[in-house]
């Protein structure tokens, strides 16, 4: 039991450096950001973040996984995001997420996180915590848009093969766009799980890019019901409802779970969403050569290193 509530956290919350001839200044700030350019941080042919043509507009995302236990309540992660997107690359981003655990002597926990980018500046804080500039290079706002949509990516990776799409006769008013398909999801009881990329399960587990496979070889899906609307194309989903039910077994213990996703998308953007904050700790400050070498590793250039 005591590993559930971790290993769902895992589940849910998914450097180009200087030549040694350049020492200067810029550099050392572009070694510190870890620039590197959109298709070496997504490899080769990366694509643009969902709805990059969309115009102004708003995504709502949400996701919440519940596990049913033999005691009183339930434990349950859930993360509620808004995307706003504007003219010239802006957007904003608010993320909001919060877990309950009855064996624990607190109530829940609520984390989070807003990032605005405005076209040219990049601005990050904590919930509740002040605002603090960062550097907007090598394509670091795109990823960070990019990441945001990547939930309905991570659970198609884990239950891909549990799930088939049949095309929906009816699609919403909203979303009846020629370049928009809206599906139907079905259970598939034929399906099988792709091979553990890393040999083992537990590294899966703890795997930057392969824990969707340990999410879906621990959570085994039973049903399935809802909707969904893809751009052609695209295999991100932009908009509708999904329900998965199934059997979780982590360490033993077997509990029924339940994994809701939805997502919507209105044509408007609220006032003053890309407003730069009116204080923020700024993207250059004093760092220690000590901090410089814990941060970057072996992504710092050999010039700098001692």
């Amino acid at each position: 039991m005591s590993r559930f509530l971790p290993s769902l956290f895992v589940a849910l919350l998914c450097a180009c450096s200087p030549s040694p001839e350049d020492t200067g200044p810029e550099a050392l700030e572009a070694a510190l950001s870890g620039t590197r350019t959109l298709e070496t941080r997504h490899g080769a042919g990366a694509q643009p973040p969902p709805l990059a043509n969309a115009g102004p507009h708003r995504s709502s995302i949400r996701v919440s996984l519940t596990l049913d236990g033999d005691e009183p309540g339930y434990r349950r992660i859930s993360i509620d995001r808004e995307i706003s997107r504007g003219a010239g690359g802006a957007f904003r981003i608010q993320d909001r997420r919060r877990w309950s655990e009855p064996a624990l002597p607190v109530d829940g926990y609520d984390d989070g996180r807003d990032i605005l980018y405005d076209g040219a500046r990049l601005f990050i804080r904590r919930v509740g915590g002040p605002w603090a500039e960062r550097e907007a290079m090598g394509g670091h706002p795109e990823r960070l848009l990019s990441d945001a949509y990547a939930m309905s990516r991570s659970i198609q990776r884990a239950f891909g093969h549990r799930l088939s799409w049949v095309p929906a006769e009816n699609a919403p008013a909203g979303l009846q766009a020629a370049n928009v398909s809206w599906y139907k999801a079905r259970l598939n009881l034929r399906g099988e799980l792709a091979e553990s990329p890393t040999g083992a399960l537990e590294t899966d587990r703890d795997h930057d890019t392969h824990w969707a496979r340990w999410w879906g070889a621990t959570h085994e899906v039973e049903e399935i019901e809802g909707s969904m609307a893809r751009l052609e194309g695209s295999d991100d989903w932009i908009a509708g409802n999904l329900v998965l039910r199934g059997q979780a077994k982590v360490d033993g213990v077997s509990l029924a779970f339940t994994l809701r996703y939805s997502a919507s998308v209105e044509p408007s953007v609220r006032p003053k969403a890309f407003d730069i904050p009116e204080s923020y700790a700024p993207a250059t400050r004093p760092r220690t050569w000590t901090m410089i070498e814990d941060v970057l590793g072996d992504e710092l250039a050999p010039v700098y290193r001692k």
